[in-house]
């Protein structure tokens, strides 16, 4: 019987050694970006398009051009941002870096801050020509 173990035993150890070990992956990593809406409809279409995903938001704007804008919370690097959007959003750890940033902006950059997944803050302006990054 201590052969029959012995023999089993090794025909099986090679089987052992070669499973296949987890894999470690990276986290996924997300971003917010913004689109600019020039009526409600706009906006009410990218929120159906949503279906009830909670990573779609769509807040008023005081810009009378752009009186609606679309946040949605994306995998970094998964989407392509138009060169052209007026806007652009930001992202903070921490609620004081983030009303610092809130607080530097001139009123005519139509402001906004929000918290989001993750405790991240997003704050979003009318864009000089910068995207999306992360402080």
């Amino acid at each position: 019987m201590k052969t029959l173990s012995a023999f089993v035993f090794a025909l099986l150890l090679p089987l052992a050694l070669h499973a296949e070990e987890p894999r470690v992956t990276n986290p996924i990593s997300y971003t917010w970006v913004i689109s600019s809406c020039e009526t409600w409809n706009c906006a009410l279409m990218a929120l159906v398009e949503a279906d009830g995903n909670g990573n779609v938001i769509a807040v008023p704007s005081k810009c009378e051009k752009y009186p609606w804008l679309v946040l949605r919370r994306v995998e970094a690097g998964s989407v392509y941002i138009d060169p052209e959007e007026p806007f652009a959003c930001e992202l903070f750890d921490s609620l004081a870096q983030a009303t610092a940033r809130f607080d530097s902006l001139a009123d005519g950059q139509f402001p906004g801050l929000l918290t989001s997944h993750g405790a991240n803050m997003v704050v979003y302006m009318k864009a000089d020509k910068r995207r999306a990054t992360r402080h």
